[in-house]
C-alpha cells in the first residue's frame, strides 16, 4: 500500500527517533522525543514546546501488511498551558490497512491510527496520521534516525 501523508494540523514534531524491526516476530517499533505541538500552522504563536515521548508499535506480516488488532501510537507528556495534565497526550490504535510506504523511495513509513484517548483528543479529531522517515541499512537497524512528523 502506498499512501501519502501530508503535514496537517495539529502536529507533534519529534527528535532522536530510534527504529527497530524484528523480522522473526514482525514487530516494528519507533520511539523518540516529542518536542513541539503545532495547533494551526507553523507560525510561532501556534507552537507550544513540550518535553515528551512517543512510541509506535506495529506488527507486520511477511508481505508488510499490518496484522489485525495490532498497532498503537502513544504520545506522552503534559502541557499545563493547554490543560493537558494526565501525562497521556494521545493514544490510538492502528486502523485496518493503516500502514504503507510513502512515495519517493521506500524509506518513508506512513501510519494511520484511530485516536481513542488522551488530553489532545478534542483538538485532534478521530484519526492521527504519522509520517516517519527512516532508512534501514541492515547494519544500522535500531540506531537513531532523523526527525519525523507525527500529525
Amino acid at each position: 500500500m502506498v499512501r501519502q501523508v501530508e503535514p496537517v494540523w495539529p502536529d507533534v514534531s519529534s527528535f532522536g527517533v530510534m527504529v527497530n524491526y524484528d523480522a522473526g516476530t514482525g514487530w516494528f517499533t519507533a520511539t523518540g522525543g516529542a518536542i513541539t505541538l503545532e495547533k494551526a500552522d507553523t507560525s510561532t504563536a501556534n507552537i507550544t514546546p513540550i518535553l515528551g515521548s512517543f512510541q509506535i508499535a506495529v506488527q507486520l506480516d511477511s508481505s508488510g501488511a499490518t496484522i489485525a488488532n495490532t498497532g498503537t501510537l502513544t504520545i506522552s507528556s503534559t502541557i499545563p498551558s493547554e490543560g493537558c495534565n494526565s501525562g497521556m497526550l494521545l493514544f490510538g490504535t492502528m486502523t485496518p490497512g493503516g500502514f504503507g510506504f510513502g512515495t519517493g523511495g521506500g524509506s518513508r513509513f506512513e501510519f494511520l491510527f484511530n485516536v481513542t484517548s488522551g488530553d489532545l483528543t478534542a483538538i485532534w479529531g478521530p484519526q492521527a496520521a504519522v509520517r516517519l522517515d527512516a532508512a534501514f541499512p541492515t547494519s544500522d537497524v535500531g540506531k537513531p534516525r532523523g526527525c519525523e512528523t507525527v500529525s
